[in-house]
């Protein structure tokens, strides 16, 4: 991003927050004591970096918002990608050590950074599994579990690796082998090793935050009063009771006059029901209880999951492939990863170029923020473009990529080979709920950068 550019969006990001705040440049200016000129030259974009950096500092502390909001992240793409060589990973290579069976310290993992960016939402791995064992006993005592970690981690597999997972004190292993997947939940204890001393094992290990995440400070905050937010797990109709009970605390809403609204709208639900029991709510229940707390239906399903969606395992198959972008036009042969509902925005696939033809036509573009690496043993040739200009680069074995979203590429062979790509796809925090809300704005051109005082 030009320095320009960049200077221009923290302008228009502090004239929004300004606006928000009911404050004109003429009152930023006494309020944090600048020079009028300033405060002008720093919305329109035009002053230094240090100058905008000040402008901000100085609305932290004067008023009670906080201020890394207003702080803008460079962008630090090429035209909505980035690009990580084999060789830049392969310097950030680094030896994690961990007990054996006999409690002797021996390497374990070998750790690299592969391409991720400041806007990226995921922090993806290269890790190749040290530890070599002969069988895949979840109680081998070589194999040695993390604690569980905060990210949700969503892994390809490269050679003979065997994952180990606990799930409430028991012990999970499954043999993996290249092209199968794994997804595996915040804080399980989990961990891999290697069935062969002489094949390459790794995987390729993508860790992300979800919403949870980007919550994450306003948690710390509330610290212990977050328990509150937790909703009743035990099954949907509980889950969804206890959320109504939410509703109508927020909404200062008795029980007593729920039952009323409920019976004005011809419900046969009482609301005792809809708050406690086991009575099951059904689709035209949950109809009046929307109408009746002004949400919508799917405000109020939850969706309950069991044990089997905590670490979920999945094994290629040879027949699990099909053609892409169509079976008349047959440039990708495409093998579908993991999914499950309970993490919607997560798609991951493996992707074998066949193609000779690099034409953006017949190319991938994706709302969600895409990582991609060569495991194979074959170059692939990439082209891409943000809207404005097309590019065209070659991506080597042990490359990775990382792309924004709604950036369109296309990959073909650079030699007479196909190239193999795993693909691994996550929302940022442009959410579905706020895709939803983005959707019933009049424009987008505010949103993302402010151009006007309102008031």
């Amino acid at each position: 991003m030009k320095a320009a550019t960049y200077l221009q969006l923290v302008g228009a990001r502090i004239l929004s927050e300004a606006n928000d705040l009911k404050r004109d440049s003429h009152a930023l200016a006494t309020e944090l004591r600048l020079d009028h000129a300033t405060i002008d030259q720093v919305i329109a974009g035009r002053a230094t970096p240090e100058i905008a950096d000040e402008v901000i500092r100085r609305m932290g502390e004067v008023y009670p918002i906080d201020e890394t909001d207003l702080r803008i992240l460079p962008d630090d793409c090429d035209s909505g990608i980035k690009i990580m060589r084999a060789e830049e990973s392969r310097a950030t290579s680094r030896i994690f050590r961990r007990p054996d069976r006999n409690g002797n310290l021996e390497p374990y993992y070998e750790y690299r950074d592969t391409a991720f960016s400041r806007l990226s939402p995921f922090r993806p791995e290269w890790i190749r599994e040290l530890r070599v064992v002969s069988d895949c006993n979840p109680d081998n005592p070589d194999a040695a579990f993390n604690h569980g970690h905060f990210l949700h981690q969503y892994s390809m597999y490269v050679g003979p690796v065997n994952h180990y997972w606990e799930i409430d004190g028991r012990r999970y292993a499954a043999e993996m082998t290249t092209g199968d997947s794994s997804y595996t939940t915040p804080f399980r204890p989990h961990t891999f090793t290697s069935r062969s001393a002489t094949e390459r094992a790794l995987i390729l290990a993508v860790a992300f935050g979800g919403n949870v995440r980007r919550a994450q400070r306003e948690l710390y905050a509330l610290g212990t009063r977050a328990e509150h937010y937790l909703l009743d797990q035990a099954t949907t109709t509980a889950a969804t009771k206890s959320l109504v009970r939410q509703y109508l605390r927020d909404a200062a809403l008795t029980v007593e006059r729920l039952d009323t609204e409920l019976r004005h709208a011809g419900a046969t639900l009482t609301a005792r029901d809809a708050v406690e029991g086991d009575r099951p709510l059904d689709a035209n229940d949950l109809d009046h209880l929307a109408a009746t707390l002004g949400v919508s239906v799917r405000d109020l399903h939850v969706p309950v999951f069991d044990d089997s969606e905590e670490v979920i395992v999945e094994h290629t198959g040879v027949d699990d492939g099909y053609p892409y972008p169509a079976s008349t036009d047959h440039r990708y042969t495409i093998r579908p990863m993991i999914r499950t509902a309970k993490m919607p925005a997560m798609r991951g696939f493996t992707a074998r170029v066949t193609t000779p033809d690099s034409d953006l036509t017949g190319g991938f573009t994706s709302s969600l923020h895409s990582w991609i690496y060569n495991y194979g043993n074959h170059a692939a040739r990439l082209c891409w473009s943000d809207g404005t200009s097309e590019r065209q680069t070659v991506v080597e074995p042990d490359d990775s990529l990382y792309i924004q979203p709604f950036v369109t590429h296309a990959f073909s062979r650079a030699d007479s080979e196909p190239a193999d790509l795993c693909v691994v796809r996550v929302a940022g925090h442009v959410s579905g709920d706020t895709q939803r809300e983005l959707s019933h704005f009049p424009s987008i051109s505010r949103v993302v950068r402010e151009d006007r005082r309102w008031f």
